[in-house]
């Protein structure tokens, strides 16, 4: 019996075996998910009829639908009237459903596990576009819209071809910052961004304005003029984004804490049970 102690003894401080999360059930995007995160009803349930809850939906403009576990777009079709569309950190594989959001100007689908460029090109107001984080291998040009301002591919598969921030560049006149990096444009063509980043930053190229009196330089002041309410879009996404990352980095280490007392609380069983034996042994 001695030996068999023994041979336990070599185990005593083996970490236990934490079970496999269980996966998680899709989130229907349904009128009263869409709701509820706007506050129009509460999760224990404010008595509206489906009518009321419909009725209000359709004219919400904002659209708080991140970190739901959502994994398809299907139910924003009725949301005609939004402008600002959350729906960064959940599972969805395919952008769809947006087709009769006319008014449509922000979207943020960053952290999802989207492949392709899809469903945007007839989106006419369309200016910021966060993709940030997916699986696109390929954009296609064709499916974004002139409109945009601001684009977001950082960490896709896309982003490591050589030719593509010339490509986007070219192919979105109106495009101010693609990935964080703004988009130098040169005089006498339609477009000078190679795509280059020289020693952390852009490589700035400024051209001088043509006409260097002070009406010209006034005018070449105001071309460069930045739509006050894009900045603002642009600071509300980083804000949304960095909140999230405290959030996640908190959920994290909830988690952490749970495990690591799990493991503690194991390892003691098991040095009480080796004491025992040996007492029995004995």
């Amino acid at each position: 019996m001695a030996s068999t102690v023994g041979d336990d003894e070599g185990f005593e401080d083996a970490p236990a075996e934490v079970p496999a999360k269980p996966t998680r059930k899709p989130t229907r995007m349904t009128p009263f998910l869409i709701a509820e995160r706007a506050g129009i009803v509460s999760a224990d349930g404010e008595r509206l009829s489906p009518d009321d809850v419909a009725q209000r939906v359709v004219q919400l403009a904002r659209l708080r639908l991140d970190r739901q576990n959502i994994a398809d777009m299907d139910g924003l079709e009725c949301c005609d009237a939004a402008t600002h569309i959350y729906l960064q950190h959940n599972d969805i594989s395919r952008i769809d459903g947006l087709q009769y959001l006319k008014a449509l100007c922000f979207i943020s689908l960053d952290h999802n596990r989207i492949e392709q460029v899809e469903g945007l090109r007839d989106l006419p107001a369309l200016s910021y576009l966060g993709l940030a984080h997916n699986r696109i291998g390929r954009v296609a040009h064709e499916q974004l819209p002139p409109s945009l301002r601001f684009l977001n591919l950082y960490a896709n598969p896309c982003s490591l071809s050589a030719t593509y921030r010339s490509e986007i560049v070219a192919a979105l006149p109106a495009l101010i910052e693609l990935d964080h990096i703004e988009v130098e444009r040169g005089v006498g063509s339609d477009n000078d961004d190679d795509g280059t980043v020289r020693g952390g930053s852009r490589n700035v190229r400024p051209a001088a304005p043509a006409d260097e009196s002070v009406e010209g330089v006034a005018r070449s002041i105001a071309s460069m003029h930045v739509d006050p309410r894009a900045e603002q879009q642009y600071v509300e996404q980083h804000i949304q984004q960095l909140r999230a990352g405290v959030a996640d980095v908190q959920a994290s280490l909830g988690g952490l804490r749970a495990k690591k007392a799990s493991i503690l609380a194991r390892a003691d069983e098991r040095r009480r049970a080796m004491r025992d034996l040996k007492h029995i042994a004995l």
